[in-house]
């Protein structure tokens, strides 16, 4: 397991991928997985690794992107998963007895590193389905 808000690095020479753009080189991420990516799909290029996962993210091509981290967390999110017992637990197990504490005070630590990551992924996502796009039916607004 990898629990916690802790580093991942790309890979070299990933930086430019049209997904990671803008990317530091290492940046806070907050990690809450029990597996991991072991093997990449084909046409897989790894582009991130954290100490314990050697693939925290992944490409196949430039508009496909797998993660093992979760760039979703807010501080509103990370309260919500807070509030259910069994994560709690959960939590405890990995990070000693105030693993929700730990948790918490690690997301709000970070939390403008981890918001300027999501928004960097989801700008850099969204500049690519439109870079891509090629259906009248599917616009996109700005």
């Amino acid at each position: 397991p990898e629990v916690g808000v802790l580093p991942v690095t790309l890979k070299p020479n990933t930086h430019t991928h049209p997904l990671l753009k803008g990317l530091p080189p290492t940046f806070a991420a907050t990690q809450w997985h029990g597996y991991e990516v072991k093997q990449l799909p084909p046409g897989g290029v790894a582009l991130a690794a954290s100490q314990a996962c050697p693939i925290q993210a992944f490409a196949v091509g430039e508009t496909a992107l797998g993660l093992q981290f979760h760039p979703e967390v807010t501080d509103r999110l990370i309260e919500s998963w807070l509030s259910v017992p069994a994560y709690c637990g959960e939590l405890e197990e990995h990070l000693g007895t105030d693993g929700c504490a730990v948790m918490r005070d690690g997301v709000m630590t970070h939390l403008a590193e981890l918001e300027a990551t999501a928004r960097t992924l989801f700008e850099n996502f969204l500049a690519v389905v439109r870079s891509h796009q090629q259906s009248p039916f599917l616009p996109l607004r700005s």
